[in-house]
């Protein structure tokens, strides 16, 4: 086999078929196949190791010794926007070492599935009146908008304690942050203007806490040394980017693996259980990826990944779509079944830098099928798969809009 460090890099393509466009790029099968790990050529000229099968992947976001600080040597920033982040007091994802444990056991406590379970009944509210307004309006609509949007903003927004007219504006920031088309000055501009409203965020609490998260970690950041305002700042705004990205695309994703898969979604509707809604929720995250860059890291020290040689200063990206698609963890990975135990999927990535408010996701994805589906049971896509407006603009892989009617 070619020695894969001797391999004039390809360009770092995120191109999905589009014939395919549920799937992830095409090339990264023959790629897990062959051996995994190549060197690809980013927008940057750099050329960071790419990869791509699951037991490396899981490997790689558990190692201590590749860091996420994109400050590090050899960091490999997928577009001008991530560099941008080295010019600001980092947020605890961005972190390692003590640094990152001491933020990370201080949030855990309110993302715990206890947590979700408590949140539960407003994450129902939320929905409920998102398809109110569904059935009250027009058809078609869009679903995003309609219904995916509203309910990851308003669940994350309410958690936090961002009244309900500011959320459209942090939106558009984050939307800006998120681009790969912005430049680095555009990019940097956009976390002026969130970390601006964020400072004001944080003072109001400061002087007026209410029963919200910010006030509580406000409370507990106070009595934390080493913890000051500009971290409680920079981590709450990360909170709010993960909080409704991530969560608004995913419920648009699952829902529409449903609607192209009939007989699933017949499943489904026949046993609405908890346990068929959980496994659901798993499958969709696997199936449907929507993080389209490589989760980020940089070379500490010299070591071995899939039996390729990393050196010390080497950039990685971890490929997780192209994870959640490998027959070596998942048999017939290209197949959607929403009866698969894939509870080992990466969706939320793994290793001390997860997703820390997955059991939130969850709870918001499970309500918001079991909800939709039960009370528009008829629900249905406006254009076939191939028509969808698929988008790669930002750093989650979405669709521009997604009509449905009934």
């Amino acid at each position: 086999m070619t020695d894969p460090s001797t391999t004039a890099p390809a360009d770092y393509s995120l191109q999905r078929d589009a014939r395919c466009p549920m799937d992830p790029p095409p090339a990264y099968r023959p790629l897990r196949e062959a051996g995994g790990l190549v060197r690809v050529r980013a927008w940057d000229g750099s050329e960071p190791w790419l990869v791509t099968r699951h037991d490396d992947a899981r490997a790689a976001l558990s190692d201590s010794r590749l860091s996420s600080d994109p400050r590090t040597p050899g960091f490999p920033h997928t577009q001008p926007t991530s560099a941008a982040r080295q010019e600001i007091d980092l947020p605890f994802a961005f972190v390692e070492g003590p640094e990152h444990l001491i933020e990370r056991r201080l949030l855990v406590k309110e993302f715990t599935a206890r947590k979700a379970r408590e949140a539960r009944p407003a994450i129902q509210r939320i929905v409920d009146e998102a398809i109110d307004g569904m059935l009250a309006g027009t058809k078609p609509c869009d679903l995003y908008e309609s219904l995916s949007l509203p309910v990851a903003t308003h669940t994350i927004g309410e958690l936090l304690g961002v009244p309900p007219a500011d959320r459209p504006l942090l939106q558009a920031g984050s939307r800006r942050i998120g681009s790969r088309r912005v430049s680095k000055e555009t990019g940097s501009e956009a976390f002026e203007d969130l970390n601006e409203y964020f400072e004001h965020l944080v003072d109001l609490r400061m002087r007026e806490p209410g029963d919200d998260m910010v006030s509580r970690l406000l409370a507990t950041y106070a009595a934390t040394d080493g913890l000051t305002r500009a971290k409680a700042v920079s981590t709450i705004q990360v909170l709010f980017f993960a909080g409704w990205g991530p969560s608004s695309y995913m419920i648009e994703f699952g829902v529409l693996a449903l609607l192209l898969h009939p007989e699933q979604l017949a499943l489904l509707k026949a046993d609405p259980s908890p346990g068929l809604l959980a496994s659901t929720v798993e499958e969709t995250l696997r199936y449907a990826t929507v993080s389209v860059n490589g989760r980020q890291r940089a070379a500490l020290a010299d070591l071995t990944l899939g039996g390729q040689p990393i050196r010390q200063g080497e950039g990685v990206l971890v490929q997780l779509d192209s994870a959640n698609r490998d027959a070596d963890a998942f048999p017939d990975p290209d197949t959607f079944d929403i009866t698969r135990r894939a509870g080992r999927h990466l969706g939320f990535g793994h290793g001390p830098h997860k997703c820390i408010g997955a059991e939130l996701s969850r709870a918001e994805m499970s309500i918001a099928y079991e909800t939709l589906f039960r009370r528009i049971p008829d629900l249905q896509l406006v254009l076939p798969l191939e028509q969808l407006p698929f988008s790669t603009e930002l750093t989650l892989y979405s669709l521009d809009e997604l009509l449905v009617t009934w």
